[in-house]
């Protein structure tokens, strides 16, 4: 692999993303193998068989992050294997391109959030920004999952059930439990004025 592509390891995390004409269907993924050059194998046991409905020929835009950067290529699905897991066959990328990743001043905090998952689970966001959000919680959720924030901000906005992407998940050091890395997926249509503006016994760092 060269340039960027270089990045692409096995056990990258993928994030699949097809748009559809009144919405765009996401799906976490993990990639198992590639034949260089022909395609590359992703795993997508955590996505519902309903949502796996992906005719032939679909084009897909997949985003993953290493090192502290985020790149995207673009691939078309080639077939869905359903066993012995659902596998995806995906045209090898002939371009990775590294984004320019947005940077947000956040804000150290201790809301307390409920993730809505699988599971209904509480706990408490340890930094915000308008792009995402640090959160303690007592339960491992897996990197590359789908959960739903509800939260008040220091200046009294509601978010309501703001879809999240969890990019990584690692043990806290600081007390038992997790930490989870969020980014911020429908972020438009949770805020009530989607403002953040610092409250005293707040502050912004970066």
């Amino acid at each position: 692999m060269n340039g960027a592509l270089r990045h692409l390891t096995i056990g990258a995390q993928l994030e699949l993303l097809e748009h559809r004409l009144r919405a765009t269907q996401q799906y976490a993924s993990t990639l198992i193998g590639w034949k260089p050059e022909t395609f590359i194998i992703v795993d997508v046991s955590g996505a519902s068989p309903e949502s796996l409905e992906l005719p032939l020929g679909a084009i897909l835009h997949a985003r993953f992050e290493r090192s502290s950067k985020l790149f995207t290529f673009e691939t078309k699905v080639i077939s869905l294997e359903p066993k012995p897991c659902p596998l995806l066959f995906l045209s090898y990328p002939s371009l990775v391109k590294e984004l320019a990743m947005r940077r947000h001043r956040r804000m150290l905090t201790t809301i307390p959030v409920t993730i809505f998952s699988v599971l209904t689970n509480k706990g408490t966001i340890l930094d915000l920004s308008e792009g995402g959000a640090l959160v303690h919680t007592d339960t491992e959720i897996p990197s590359g999952s789908t959960v739903f924030l509800s939260f008040q901000l220091p200046n009294g906005d509601r978010v309501e059930h703001c879809k999240c992407w969890v990019r990584h998940t690692k043990l806290a050091t600081a007390q038992p439990g997790y930490q989870l890395g969020l980014e911020f997926v429908d972020i438009e249509n949770s805020f009530e004025r989607r403002s953040l503006q610092p409250e005293p016994g707040y502050s912004f760092i970066g």
